[in-house]
């Protein structure tokens, strides 16, 4: 037995020395506290050397403090002193962002306290979409300002350990719906573009000059069309999986240039306006539908390589399309100055994503997960996945139904016995849904409330009740099941969530105590951790 474990230590430490310091310090950054660092720093001269980096301590110091202002003349700037005079024993602080009444935007505290404002008071402007990055260390912000008598579009970054400015970036439209890239390098968002279309732009900030005396940080656009939901892949590689114009599916790889038009055997076309969701376990979930169908179904399938694609045939390239994106699509070319007629008998214009390869999802890759009824009047059906890819919460038949997608047999675990909320969002760890609900008149929703399903015991909460809160109903919510992949309103642990009410923002944990006032606001998100 001591011969195994010595064997075992000995392979151990073989491994590290296999790891070039670049590797071995961002294993070391995952260390959650400087305890753990200085055991580790024990072991050998070479890691002593590499815990010594005044920016190991820096980064500790800064997650259980961000935006005070340290007192390191009483350490002589020593951050590793500093961690062990100030920072010992204090766990690492999580943020709320707020948009104020006045459409400027600030960080603070869980409890209201260290508000800061991170948006310029010296450039007059409207602040919106504060987006948290997956490691919480950057904000994006959208900002439309009047610089020089002319209104200006640009998409910023702060730092949200320091509260500065990291870059701007000029925009052709006021950007929405902004979505960090799991490495955090780089980050998308939508935008209005030709008259009737959507843009994905992105902006790579890995590649970019950032100088501030010569920036030159350029979006690039993704994906054209209108409506457009996408999502990029988890295992964090350039990919998107975009579902485009109601009728299309295509997988993106934009350092590539790479695309393909993805078709699943036996489904004719997405679901209407339904956001797809990249699972960790690289499946895509989805809702489709099927030709002279009203049914629509929910499903999740593993999604090919795009060295999988083919030529489409003649009847792919003929394949019905949508009559509403062609009127789009005609009057974008007329305001353009470049509309041609048609080239053929059927009237249909030339399509560049005819011309595209074509990815096949076969019938046995695909999981039905539940069959849902005839489209829902108002939004569709959306779905929302919970972050560990266990479960999906969905409507069905006016009622709301959870299911477990971790195996492949789906299994229902809960049906609500009434009508029951349009608007849901998960929990980081999936152990809670959260619901939205009227309590007014169906034509005159004056008041809400949230109430929270605790998915073990299937225990509900039921909070307080409060007024609008346009900001979130009118931006946020008509749209969940795509803003819920890129923000969201639980605290990192959670145990607690933060939302807008009466002009003002609330905390609330789920102990059934009443709600913590933390200021003024008409919209709030919190750190991812």
């Amino acid at each position: 037995r001591d011969l195994i474990m010595e064997a075992d230590e000995i392979e151990s430490s073989l491994l590290l020395s296999l790891l070039p310091d670049e590797l071995l310090s961002i294993v070391l950054l995952q260390l959650d506290n400087g305890e753990d660092l200085a055991r580790f720093s024990c072991t050998c001269r070479r890691l002593l050397n590499l815990c010594e980096d005044p920016s190991f301590w820096r980064t500790l110091c800064q997650r259980r403090s961000r935006l005070q202002i340290f007192r390191l003349s009483a350490t002589q700037g020593n951050w590793k002193k500093y961690y062990a005079k100030f920072m010992k024993g204090v766990k690492p602080v999580s943020k709320i962002a707020i948009v104020s009444l006045d459409s400027q935007i600030y960080l603070c505290n869980s409890d209201g306290s260290n508000r800061i404002r991170l948006s310029s008071n010296i450039v007059t402007g409207s602040y919106s979409q504060p987006t948290w990055s997956h490691n919480s260390n950057f904000l994006a912000v959208s900002a439309i300002r009047a610089i020089k008598g002319k209104k200006m579009f640009h998409m910023l970054r702060y730092d949200t350990q320091s509260g500065e400015l990291v870059d701007e970036v000029l925009c052709r439209r006021p950007g929405f719906y902004t979505y960090w890239h799991p490495d955090d390098t780089r980050l998308t968002m939508l935008s209005n573009w030709l008259p009737g279309t959507l843009a994905c732009t992105l902006i790579d900030y890995a590649t970019a000059n950032t100088n501030p005396d010569a920036p030159s940080i350029d979006p690039s656009v993704v994906q054209v069309g209108r409506p457009l939901y996408y999502a990029f892949n988890p295992a964090g590689s350039a990919q998107v999986f975009a579902h485009v114009n109601e009728d299309e599916f295509k997988l993106v790889d934009f350092e590539a240039n790479r695309r393909a038009n993805v078709l699943l055997d036996g489904y004719a076309q997405p679901g209407y306006f339904a956001a797809p969701v990249w699972r960790k376990d690289n499946k895509i979930v989805v809702v489709m539908s099927k030709t002279g169908e009203t049914q629509q179904y929910l499903v999740m399938f593993d999604i090919p390589s795009l060295d999988t694609a083919v030529e489409p045939t003649p009847a792919e390239r003929a394949k019905p399309k949508n009559a509403a994106f062609l009127l789009m699509k005609t009057l974008a070319a007329f305001a353009q100055g470049n509309f041609k007629p048609p080239m053929n008998p059927d009237g249909d214009e030339d399509d560049e994503s005819e011309k595209e390869p074509v990815i096949h999802v076969g019938a046995g890759a695909i999981t039905v997960i539940d069959e849902l009824p005839a489209l829902h009047a108002r939004y569709g059906h959306d779905f929302v996945c919970s972050p560990c890819g266990r479960f999906v919460a969905y409507k069905y038949e006016g009622r709301m139904r959870i299911t477990d997608i971790s195996s492949t047999t789906p299994k229902v675990i809960y049906t609500a016995t009434e009508t029951d909320a349009d608007h849901w969002l998960w929990s980081p760890d999936g152990s809670i849904l959260l619901t939205l609900h009227y309590d007014g008149a169906a034509d005159e929703p004056s008041k809400l409330h949230w109430e929270a399903l605790l998915v073990q015991s299937q225990k509900k909460l039921r909070f307080r009740t409060f007024g609008q809160c346009e900001y979130l109903m009118d931006t946020y919510l008509p749209f969940q099941s795509q803003y819920w992949q890129s923000l969201t309103l639980f605290s990192p642990d959670s145990k607690a969530f933060v939302y807008p009410a009466d002009d003002k923002i609330w905390v609330q944990t789920f102990d059934e105590s009443p709600p913590i006032e933390i200021g003024d606001g008409q919209f709030a998100c919190w750190s991812w951790s």
